[in-house]
């Protein structure tokens, strides 16, 4: 079932996405103005931001629109280059359909698109996504005997998401349904627990994908309205799978470390014993010690 999942995807991916709207285009001087949906989305991670904006007729699966003058479309101030189809931009080919797309190597939180429609009104939406990476002060190691607590570079927001991914092209949502992996109290870190990893087959290494993602509706717009999606990549750490430890204890406890050093006595009918004496029988009541019994005196 598992890679027929995957199968699924990739086949989905490679088709251009499940349910991602038509692939058809036509010039936006050819529908109203009032018709005209927008989406726009951010994919970032350390060193590298892509950014893509797509319109469409009457929602978010209609057809593509190609902007024509006085349209036009920016992000942060610069104008992005029309993606027709045909085009290769970055790593992504497309045969069919038309987005604006641009790349930067650095990474801003406030992400501003300007869109001006046929009639040479102007829209302006935004999103802020702060960065969020792995900690380097985490000890970076899954126990099978206990949670592992994964310290992110800052909290997570209320209205943000977060996934997880171990060794996987599926990414799990935090907290996820069965609650093997959630948040602390105040949403800086994650924890893991045995439940969720033990089921991967994972030996010796593992490795962690984090992205955080958020969500908005667009606060200018048509009424068919218009979305904003920034998602950011945690840089991708490995995980080693450590041996069970014991559980803590306090000082009046003895452990089996207390006697790490000791080589235990074991005694037979040929071998004589460190045992102690016995001591003599007393006249009062107090305990006696039987000849045949240890002790650690």
């Amino acid at each position: 079932m598992k890679k027929l999942l995957i199968f699924t995807i990739c086949f989905c991916f490679l088709l251009g996405g499940c349910n991602q709207g038509s692939v058809e285009t036509i010039s936006s001087n050819t529908v109203m103005s009032s018709q005209v949906y927008q989406s726009y989305h951010i994919k970032a991670e350390k060193g590298r931001t892509d950014i893509t904006a797509t319109f469409r007729v009457g929602g978010a699966t209609g057809t593509t629109l190609e902007l024509t003058e006085p349209g036009k479309i920016s992000y942060n101030d610069a104008p992005l280059p029309v993606s027709a189809p045909g085009n290769l931009i970055g790593t992504n080919y497309r045969m069919k359909g038309t987005d604006y797309r641009s790349f930067s190597k650095n990474y801003r939180p406030a992400h501003v698109f300007s869109f001006t429609d046929n009639d040479g009104k102007t829209y302006i939406n935004s999103i802020n996504l702060l960065p969020l990476e792995i900690s380097a002060a985490n000890n970076l190691t899954l126990e099978a005997s206990q949670p592992t607590a994964i310290q992110l570079s800052r909290a997570v927001a209320a209205d943000e998401m977060l996934t997880i991914a171990i060794n996987s092209i599926i990414e799990d949502q935090i907290p996820t349904d069965d609650n093997s992996v959630y948040f602390n109290k105040n949403r800086s870190a994650i924890i893991i627990t045995p439940k969720y990893w033990q089921t991967k087959s994972i030996r010796a290494k593992a490795e962690l994908e984090i992205k955080v993602k958020k969500n908005a509706i667009v606060s200018q717009g048509t009424p068919p309205g218009g979305s904003i999606t920034a998602v950011y990549s945690a840089a991708p750490v490995y995980l080693s799978v450590g041996n069970a430890k014991p559980a803590p204890v306090n000082a009046n406890t003895q452990t089996a470390d207390d006697n790490s050093n000791k080589k235990p006595v074991t005694a037979n009918a040929n071998q004589q014993t460190d045992v102690a004496a016995p001591k003599p029988e007393s006249k009062d009541d107090s305990p006696k010690l039987d000849s045949n019994s240890n002790s650690d005196k």
